[in-house]
């Protein structure tokens, strides 16, 4: 019933699109938050939504909203994302968490924003594998915290999963307005046997609104962290440890055998030009239960 009524509010708040929303309509959700801090003016929002992969009862979406007309907003929502920059009078939204639970309810997840790191916490939907990362960022503080993997699913088969995103990131952060780049892609599990199966990327970059950018300014690394981190032999075995950005790229990687398959989301670090981290690119992976 709580899973319903949620998702009911979703729907009035007009949550039903995917992927990211036109420019300046604002985050869909039934938890608007609002954030005026100085000079930075955003709002923060969560959702829950119908999904269309296979063994999942549904999704959910968070979302950032900048409303400064000028210059782009870094911001790292750290448990459920986004990890990037929204455009000035635009949004940011995450990659879509695919749930099987019904115990959705809202969280207070550490956000991190703007140039220098300041932090503050917005509401997010999110089911009872959060509740360890939200304590360890309570315990720890939001400075401390460091929370990017997280559990999505209990154990179940390896599923077909294709889930669209669109990102926002400098290719040189000391110029933030003059080099922001837009990246559009799409994440997927391609399952190989009952056991095996590959990690694609694919995407295109482009300069936003006549910036400067450069998509070969950046590079990505893996940032596989808690239950993810063996899979990151499985990655270099491809990959030498980080891929070059290009107008349209692919980052991909098999993982040859796991038992008791379970999801989790990891995520690709984005660097830029000097190699600073100006964003994250969350993914969905299946690894071995404990």
């Amino acid at each position: 019933m709580r899973t319903k009524a949620i998702l009911a509010l979703a729907l009035l708040a007009g949550s039903i699109a995917t992927g990211a929303s036109a420019q300046g309509s604002g985050c869909p959700g039934p938890l608007p938050q609002q954030h005026r801090l100085g000079e930075f003016n955003f709002d923060t929002n969560s959702r829950q939504q119908a999904t269309k992969v296979d063994g999942f009862k549904s999704e959910i979406v968070s979302c950032v909203m900048n409303y400064d007309k000028q210059y782009p907003l870094h911001v790292d929502w750290l448990i459920p994302g986004p990890h990037g920059w929204a455009p000035p009078a635009n949004i940011l939204e995450s990659v879509a968490r695919q749930i099987a639970d019904e115990r959705v309810r809202p969280y207070p997840g550490c956000l991190s924003y703007g140039n220098r790191g300041d932090a503050d916490q917005g509401q997010f939907l999110g089911t009872g594998a959060e509740e360890e990362k939200v304590k360890d960022e309570k315990d720890r503080g939001c400075r401390a915290a460091s929370a990017r993997s997280t559990e999505a699913a209990p154990s179940g088969p390896i599923r077909l999963i294709r889930l669209v995103f669109r990102n926002f990131f400098p290719s040189d952060v000391t110029r933030p307005r003059e080099t922001l780049m837009q990246m559009d892609g799409t994440v997927q599990v391609l399952p190989q046997t009952s056991s095996s199966y590959s990690s694609v990327v694919t995407y295109t970059m482009r300069r936003y609104e006549g910036s400067e950018g450069n998509a070969t300014d950046i590079t990505f690394r893996p940032a596989f962290r808690d239950d993810a981190r063996p899979l990151l032999s499985a990655f270099n075995r491809r990959n030498d440890g980080a891929v070059k950005g290009s107008v349209e790229g692919r980052i991909a990687f098999d993982v040859p055998e796991i038992s008791n398959p379970r999801l989790v989301y990891s995520s690709y670090d984005v660097l830029d030009r000097a190699g600073n981290v100006v964003a994250a690119i969350d993914f969905p992976l299946f690894v071995s239960a404990r």
